[in-house]
């Protein structure tokens, strides 16, 4: 009988609950979060899509919400349930707090104390289901300044504008994925289905995933690429400022409505906005923020959070909304008058399971968003069943209209030559050319010209045959050279490659982390190079791919060397070796996202790490080589952002050749000096690059450099930094050599001042840095020698 009474309570609550939406007068946005205060019920806030439920809609409503005018309204008389409320001017005044106890303070402090215990990703696995939503269109203002300007009939381009704006938005997004979580670091979200207006590559398919982080509980938080300090983060009470603004009392919760800023004078990328926190574990129920520093200029990227308490265990988010206001991307409606483009998405999770059984099934991986191929397909039927809300008529539109004009101007077409473009090749039909080696500067060839071709997987998608040559002006030498390589497992870019070269290396040069052609470990270091061999090279080389994080290169080959500026080895050895080599590249702990065959690698919070392998090999028998040695390499670094702080980059770097051998297999150090020269990162600034030579050494490099302190001046944000580098390292039998050079085995130790973003334009920035050695090695005389002036190029954070 209770059991019966108690489905009949629940049965009418769902039969007479009725719903409600607030929605902006101007803009017919939803009101996130608006506190809605029924006459006959207890208050609640609006959902991040404006919407509130009531049980009795014969009773008159008090609204309140943040940027908008108060207003009261009777529920029975709303013909289609939708609440309009009139926006008002936003003034930012400074607040002032009194002294005495902020309450506020008390509540944030309980919220950092329980951070860990709340955090999404902590104690509980799952699994959930998630949609998003992503729609490009003009900005409320604009789309308002065009509604209103009157047309002449003669101007058929404003008339045909206002027109496509009416019937379709500019672009549209979606994708349906499932997302899976294993304490305390397994992560991984396939995406099921994706639809984008105009495209069929994946490249856009994780496009809301970029926009903000899944939750607001870590120490940073994500908008667009860019780390924010959160609010409650430890230390977030002397970082911000937090304002109590609204109480809810809602059964035994209450909500806290709680405004935050960076605290005055704290120079920090901070963010700033509302936090609502309920009683129930003093966790986030909603958050609504955005970059600080960015109001005074317009909001350049504005997110929402929703949390629900779930199977009366914890808070979980259940809906993220993201809006970007593009002012970069304009439109000239007419003399005097430009619109903006403006992104606005959603993402809604729904049957979310803690801890199921089938996480056991789960192979995880460091891919952590993989989009299965065919994804595209995923007929309109289905995707009826997927999405929360159905398209509107002007969704509709979009999608045919944009379908339509990618067919006709194949579209698609355009955005695989940008996918190529992108790895460094220009398409010319059957062919690529290869950009990297069309020019190239160091201080041996001085400037080096060169041509790359290759096929394109227009013909023998398994196979690049690929050529190249080049010319330096310095040695007045044409170098050449080509492989073939065989696409064994395109999944983990596994392939086999023959090659030969007949070019120039660095003698004694150490390994170098790069995995793409925008990546390099230490760009521009190159410059200052100037001891170099002649080297004829031919061998078998296999590369694979391991989790996604783990690079192996095998290779075998047998090279002919030819040694320059006059050097000689003293020791009866020939110039040729036969080698084989390991060489283990290893992003700790670093996650990707496949789209399609395409991995893209995401930031990483753990070091990068090399070790090669080299061993050559003495043959007599086939009068092939007569150098029998054992080289290892060791190379690891990483790039640490202390929060509100700055950054520190640290190198460690260690070789070791077993036994005296020709400079090209023993050890130079990273070095970067020469008069007049700028500052390379993880170098020796005072050390020419043939000053010292090594057969083991290890080699320390540590930068840190203070975030841009903001000045009236627009040109100019200064960030200073500081520079340490250690040395040492033994040679024996330097004598074999007829080369003078030195060894630090002594220890060498230098450091140095760096004043950067002197002047600034966009986030480039130009600056100096001023180094010195000291100890052992420090220049006697006077102190003048000692003092080393650089220029030094980067970019402002």
């Amino acid at each position: 009988m209770r059991l019966l009474l108690l489905f009949t309570l629940i049965a009418s609550f769902q039969l007479s609950a009725q719903k409600f939406q607030l929605l902006d007068q101007q803009s017919k946005d939803p009101v996130s979060f608006g506190k809605v205060m029924p006459e006959k019920e207890t208050p609640r806030l609006t959902d991040i899509d404006g919407f509130f439920t009531v049980l009795d809609s014969n009773q008159w409503v008090r609204i309140r919400a943040t940027g908008f005018y108060d207003t009261s309204v009777v529920l029975n008389g709303l013909m289609d349930g939708k609440i309009y409320l009139k926006s008002k001017a936003q003034n930012m005044q400074e607040v002032v707090v009194k002294p005495g106890v902020n309450p506020a303070e008390r509540i944030m402090a309980k919220v950092i104390a329980n951070r860990m215990k709340n955090h999404p990703f902590e104690n509980d696995g799952f699994i959930s289901k998630q949609y998003s939503k992503f729609v490009f269109d003009l900005d409320d203002a604009s789309r308002k300044i065009l509604e209103d300007t009157i047309v002449d009939p003669s101007d058929t381009n404003l008339f045909s504008m206002k027109q496509f704006f009416e019937r379709q938005h500019l672009f549209l997004i979606e994708t349906a994925s499932k997302h899976f979580f294993e304490p305390p670091y397994k992560e991984k979200e396939i995406i099921e289905a994706y639809k984008v207006s105009g495209f069929t590559d994946p490249m856009f398919s994780t496009f809301a995933q970029s926009m903000q982080s899944f939750h607001f509980y870590d120490n940073q938080v994500e908008l667009l690429g860019v780390q924010y300090v959160n609010p409650i983060a430890f230390g977030g009470i002397n970082r911000y400022l937090f304002v109590l603004e609204d109480t809810t009392i809602n059964g035994n919760d209450t909500t806290f409505t709680i405004f935050f800023r960076p605290r005055k004078g704290k120079d920090f990328d901070g963010l700033m906005g509302q936090l609502y926190i309920n009683t129930n574990g003093y966790a986030i129920e909603k958050v609504i923020a955005t970059p600080y520093m960015e109001v005074n200029k317009g909001t350049f990227i504005r997110i929402t959070q929703e949390y629900a308490f779930m199977d009366q265990k914890k808070w979980f988010p259940m809906k993220l909304s993201t809006e970007v206001q593009m002012v970069f991307a304009a439109i000239n409606i007419s003399k005097g008058k430009t619109a903006f483009v403006t992104g606005k998405g959603a993402t809604y999770l729904e049957s979310v399971l803690f801890n199921p059984p089938e996480l056991e099934k789960v192979k995880f991986n460091n891919i952590a968003v993989q989009t299965n191929i065919g994804s595209e397909r995923v007929k309109d039927e289905a995707w009826d069943s997927l999405r929360p809300y159905a398209l509107t008529e002007k969704e509709k539109n979009t999608y045919f209209k944009n379908d339509s004009l990618s067919k006709e101007e194949h579209l698609d077409k355009y955005l695989k030559l940008a996918k190529v473009l992108s790895s460094g090749k220009i398409p010319l039909g059957y062919v690529n050319l290869d950009a990297t080696k069309l020019f190239a500067v160091n201080s041996f060839e001085k400037t080096r010209v060169g041509l790359g071709l290759e096929n394109s997987d227009r013909v023998l998608p398994w196979m690049t045959a690929n050529a190249s040559m080049a010319y330096g002006f310095g040695d007045k030498k044409v170098k050449y050279g080509g492989f073939l390589e065989f696409h064994l497992d395109p999944s983990t870019k596994t392939n086999l490659r023959l090659f030969y070269t007949n070019d120039v290396v660095e003698v004694g040069g150490n390994v170098e982390y790069k995995t793409n052609l925008f990546y390099a470990q230490n760009p521009g270091r190159m410059i200052f190079v100037n001891n170099m061999a002649y080297q004829k090279k031919a061998g078998i080389q296999f590369s694979t791919i391991v989790r996604a994080n783990k690079h192996f290169t095998l290779e075998l080959n047998y090279q002919q060397n030819q040694f320059t500026n006059g050097y000689q080895f003293k020791e009866k050895s020939s110039n040729s070796a036969f080698i084989s080599s390991l060489l283990f590249s290893w992003a700790i702990r670093e996650k990707g996202i496949i789209l399609g065959d395409v991995f893209v690698p995401k930031s990483a919070k753990y070091p990068k790490l090399q070790v090669k392998l080299e061993k050559g090999w003495k043959i007599p028998s086939l009068d092939l080589s007569s150098m029998d040695f054992f080289r290892v390499q060791f190379n690891m670094f990483h790039v640490t952002t202390i929060p509100g702080n700055g950054r520190l980059t640290w190198n460690v770097r260690a070789a070791w050749t077993n036994v005296p051998t020709p400079l090209l297999y023993q050890q130079a150090v990273n070095s970067s000096y020469v008069k007049r020269s700028i500052s390379i990162a993880n170098t020796f600034e005072t050390v020419g690059v043939t000053d010292f030579y090594h057969q083991q050494q290890v080699n320390v490099f540590l930068r840190y450099i203070w975030n841009a302190q903001r000045t009236k001046a627009k040109w100019n944000e200064p960030q200073f930094g500081v520079h340490y580098a250690f040395g040492y390292g033994t040679m024996s039998n330097q004598s074999l050599h007829n080369m003078t050079f030195n060894t630090m085995s002594k220890g060498f130790h230098e450091a140095g001042l760096l004043f950067n973003g002197l002047y600034v334009s966009g986030k480039s920035s130009v600056g100096i840095g001023v180094f010195t050695r000291f100890g052992p090695y420090a220049n006697t005389g006077n102190w003048k020698t000692n003092v080393y002036p650089k220029l030094n190029f980067g970019y402002v954070f």
